[in-house]
């Protein structure tokens, strides 16, 4: 070989056994095999990517085996649900519930719609005090011209609920999506077997009410002829079947309710 390179921008066909003491001035056709990358930038592009912790302004022939920087995990997505009040109280002499909400029957759900509302609830007024009503959770003693709770106001499930009773009522729509189903076919509807149990137990319970007035109102109709006169006798009778109607009355209208009721827990 010769002491001094050849001043050429090509390079020669074989190479020497020594290497030359500058670089030559063009860079070569083919590149330089090698990982770490040059000082001077060459015409084109390595074959193998450069090692460097920063991305490459350009994508590589091939993807790296790990990625250099992990992203971080993605946030839960935010829920665009509205929230949804549970319990709500209707307004004072008002035996309904607004629109969105249901009645709550139960005495657990009662309890937990008092403690929502901050209304003392009391299990000892519990009961179907007047068959001609719903018995359904709602406060007593409600402040008619305000319309606000007072000191004696407590929460119970009773059909007594009249002119200064309101109404406690839970919302019917759910707080969150119904989540994905586990299974591949959708939970099958009630049969219509639960529909006939629930009707058959408000029959029941309507023919034993009926039994029971039954009774009292035939003691009570014996008991007239003992009221003096005959016309205290026919007067005593004639408010008695007054009363007796008036059940027979409200035991009906407490059986349509119930027979409704399972109709929509059921249907």
């Amino acid at each position: 070989p010769t002491q001094n390179p050849t001043k050429s921008a090509m390079p020669t066909k074989a190479p020497t056994s020594k290497i030359t003491a500058a670089p030559t001035i063009a860079p070569t056709q083919n590149p330089t095999k090698s990982a770490m990358p040059t000082k001077v930038p060459t015409a084109g592009p390595t074959i193998a990517p450069t090692a460097s912790a920063k991305p490459s302004s350009f994508p590589s022939f091939r993807p790296t085996a790990k990625p250099i920087v992990s992203t971080p995990s993605p946030t839960n997505a935010p829920s665009n649900l509205p929230t949804v009040v549970t319990f709500i109280r209707q307004k004072v002499a008002d035996d309904s519930c607004p629109q969105g909400y249901n009645p709550i029957y139960d005495i657990p759900t009662c309890v937990k719609a008092s403690k929502n509302l901050v209304i003392r609830n009391n299990p000892a007024s519990n009961g179907d005090d007047y068959p001609a009503n719903p018995a359904v959770c709602f406060v007593t003693f409600v402040d008619l011209s305000t319309g606000e709770l007072t000191s004696s106001s407590t929460s119970q499930v009773n059909s007594n609920h009249f002119a200064r009773g309101a109404w406690i009522c839970k919302s019917a729509v759910t707080k969150s999506p119904t989540p994905e189903p586990t299974t591949k076919s959708p939970t099958p509807k009630p049969t219509s077997r639960q529909l006939g149990r629930c009707i058959k137990r408000v029959t029941n319970h309507r023919n034993k009410l009926k039994a029971k007035y039954d009774r009292a109102h035939k003691l009570a109709m014996q008991a007239c002829k003992k009221a003096g006169t005959r016309a205290d006798v026919l007067l005593c009778r004639e408010k008695q079947r007054k009363k007796y109607k008036k059940q027979n009355s409200a035991i009906a209208k407490k059986a349509r309710n119930g027979r409704a009721s399972c109709k929509r827990k059921f249907s």
